[in-house]
C-alpha cells in the first residue's frame, strides 16, 4: 500500500532549538542507531535502551501486551531486528528491538536521554504560563528567567529615585550558572519581602558578615 503524502509544519510555539552542530550529529545519530524515541530492547543484552522510564509505568500495570508488526532476517544498517508497538490503556507505544554492541547501547542510551537543542526562553516566557511549565516538568531554577524582564523594569523605575550600580558575573561553564540559578530562586522564597535581586543578596550577606 502506498503511504499517504503528508507536509506538516513545525509547532508554531515549540520553544526548543537546535544549532547547526547539533542539527548534524542528529543526522548522524539517526543514520547510525535510528529513531531513540520508542520502547528500545537490545536482544544481545536483553536490556531496555531507549523508554526506561515509560516502560517502567507500563510494566508495572502488568496489563499490557506487545505486538510486533514487522521481522527482519538481518539487522537492517541500524540494528533493527523488529519492531511494532505496546498497548497499554488502549493506546499504542512504539516498540523497537535490536541487536547492538555494548558501545552502541552505551551511546544510544546518553543520546536517548540528554533532550538535544536548548530553549528559547523568550517563547517559554512569552507564550506559554509559567505555572503550566511548572507543572509539565520544568523545575523552579529552570524557570529563573521568567521574572528577568519584569524586575529590570521595576528598577529601570526605581532609578529615577535612586543610585543603581550594575554588575556582570562571568560564569566558567553551565553548571555554575544553573547552580547561580538555583540560588537566585532560594533567595526570592526566602526574601519575599524585598523587590530585588540586590535587596536579597543584601540581606542574606547582612546575616554573614
Amino acid at each position: 500500500m502506498k503511504g499517504i503524502d503528508i507536509n506538516p509544519k513545525g509547532y508554531h510555539k515549540n520553544p526548543r532549538q537546535i544549532s547547526e552542530k547539533q542539527f548534524a550529529n542528529l543526522k548522524e545519530w539517526l543514520e547510525e542507531l535510528g529513531d531513540l524515541s520508542g520502547i528500545i530492547h537490545d536482544l544481545n543484552s536483553n536490556e531496555l535502551i531507549g523508554g526506561n522510564q515509560r516502560s517502567r509505568v507500563i510494566f508495572a500495570s502488568g496489563d499490557y501486551e506487545v505486538n510486533l508488526t514487522k521481522k527482519y532476517a538481518n539487522p537492517t544498517k541500524t540494528g533493527t531486528v523488529a519492531v511494532g508497538h505496546l498497548t497499554w490503556n488502549g493506546e499504542m507505544y512504539n516498540y523497537r528491538q535490536v541487536r547492538w554492541t555494548p558501545k552502541q547501547c552505551e551511546k544510544a542510551n546518553i543520546i536517548a536521554n540528554k533532550a538535544g537543542g536548548t530553549w528559547d526562553t523568550d517563547i517559554l516566557a512569552n507564550e506559554f504560563e509559567i505555572e503550566d511549565l511548572s507543572d509539565w516538568g520544568f523545575e523552579d531554577w529552570e524557570l529563573s528567567f521568567a521574572n528577568t524582564e519584569e524586575e529590570e523594569e521595576e528598577q529601570e523605575e526605581k532609578k529615577e529615585n535612586g543610585y543603581v550600580i550594575k554588575s556582570e558575573i562571568i560564569f566558567d561553564d553551565e553548571g555554575q550558572k544553573a547552580n547561580f540559578d538555583k540560588f537566585l530562586i532560594y533567595l526570592k522564597k526566602k526574601y519575599k519581602q524585598e523587590e530585588t535581586i540586590a535587596a536579597r543578596l543584601d540581606k542574606h550577606i547582612q546575616e554573614f558578615i
